[in-house]
């Protein structure tokens, strides 16, 4: 087939047709590809932002749920007296009430000075924000019946005094008895050491 100067005119603009469509298509297939890979980092960007807010929510209401817990038991602290300054003359009176009630016989203590609070008595530690745990050991001595005398001496000073009571340790001996003795007489020596914990403000 011989091919004359027109057709290889017309075969010309045919192939430069074809290769401008070849680059058209090609420039949209370019351009197809950037916007589906800007709309996927776009995507990813919009996911991550939503994943981060949704932490970002949580985080706060567990925050929030923690300071409302603080809250209530900073309350009920307060309803209990535990918060402000040592009340020693509220705390004799009722030791004195209390022994003579549940019936302690040479009821006898001592208090040491405040000190801030022991790792061992507070374990998150003697700082609670703007406020601190002091402490003050009682050392008692006293002659009892029978040992439930103690417990239900304890459980009464729990629920009575303006201040968190942890027993150190008690230690219980047995009297001898004399067979002369005549009426009720006490059956046990008692020693017992406690702390007085209470909470105030840092100066």
């Amino acid at each position: 087939m011989t091919l004359t100067k027109a057709d290889l005119i017309h075969l010309k603009w045919g192939l430069i047709f074809l290769g401008g469509a070849i680059l058209l298509a090609a420039g949209i297939a370019l351009g197809t590809l950037y916007q589906q890979q800007t709309a996927q980092q776009r995507h990813r960007l919009a996911s991550e932002q939503r994943t981060q807010s949704q932490n970002k929510l949580a985080r706060a209401s567990q925050e929030e749920q923690e300071l409302r817990d603080k809250a209530a038991r900073l309350t009920a602290l307060q309803n209990r007296g535990f918060i402000g300054k040592e009340s020693r003359l509220d705390w004799i009176e009722q030791l004195a009430r209390i022994s003579r009630e549940h019936d302690l016989r040479e009821f006898q203590y001592e208090f040491l000075p405040q000190r801030p609070a022991e790792p061992l008595l507070i374990p998150s530690g003697a700082v609670a924000g703007s406020h601190r745990f002091l402490a003050s050991t009682q050392v008692l001595s006293a002659k009892l019946l029978h040992e439930g005398d103690l417990l239900a001496f304890l459980a009464d000073l729990r629920h009575s005094v303006k201040a968190y009571l942890i027993v150190r340790e008690c230690r219980l001996d047995r009297i001898p008895q004399n067979p002369a003795d005549k009426g009720l007489a006490p059956q046990l020596n008692v020693e017992c050491e406690l702390e007085w914990i209470t909470l105030q403000e840092s100066s």
